[in-house]
């Protein structure tokens, strides 16, 4: 068997328990009470072994050794890895799946991640998006804030209506403004002004002023 651990000093068969020398080139080198010997990790053994960790072993000459758990970790400070092989499925039946972490937590995919769910919160003090190409599509968006700053070398807008109610607004612009619409409105309750070196009003049919008083000049 080519996934085979090569037995080099444990002539009896059982259970025993060792200490983790170091990687082999077959799974890891490790230390018993009979000898040495090279062991693969179960299967059923998903913390990943490290140089110093007690393990429990099931040593078989015809099988060899496979190491079924790590009892102690030869290092507390070191942490643990859970390494799996091949696709891994995790499902809760009839029941709620809790991940936490005390410090920080990351998750990261090699290629795509995918969440689906009725309902999504997201709940954090600060958050940091960093988006090489981003699509959102949804039946409705309602946004909240004390402040919103955009930044954007162009934006493009195609909106079938648009309303908006402001309290105050101001728009500066340094170079040109251009909008071409079907008609327009402008009602203000107390005054326009209207300042510019030059100005031309120009229409192909009727110009109308009409006021109270009109000064010219």
């Amino acid at each position: 068997m080519r996934n085979r651990a090569k037995l080099v000093e444990c002539p009896r068969a059982g259970l025993v328990y060792g200490l983790v020398a170091g990687p082999a080139h077959e799974g890891w080198w490790v230390e018993t009470g009979d000898g040495r010997c090279s062991a693969l990790a179960a299967v059923s053994c998903l913390i990943q072994p490290r140089p110093g960790d007690t393990v429990l072993m099931a040593v078989d000459p015809e099988q060899g050794c496979f190491i079924l758990s790590v009892l102690k970790r030869g290092d507390d400070t070191a942490g643990a890895d859970l390494v799996f092989s091949g696709p891994v499925s995790l499902h809760v039946q009839d029941g709620d799946l809790a991940l936490s972490a005390d410090r920080d937590m990351r998750i990261a995919a090699g290629r795509e991640m995918g969440l689906a769910a009725g309902a999504m919160k997201v709940h954090a003090d600060e958050a940091e998006a960093r988006l090489g190409d981003l699509s959102l599509i949804g039946r409705f968006i309602h946004t909240q804030a004390d402040r919103v700053r955009t930044v954007a070398a162009t934006v493009d807008q195609i909106v079938q209506s648009l309303t908006q109610r402001l309290e105050e607004s101001w728009r500066y612009i340094r170079g040109h403004e251009e909008v071409q619409c079907e008609s327009t409105r402008l009602l203000a309750e107390d005054s326009v002004t209207v300042q510019t070196r030059n100005a031309l009003h120009q229409a192909e049919e009727l110009h109308k002023i009409d006021a109270g008083q009109i000064h010219l000049g």
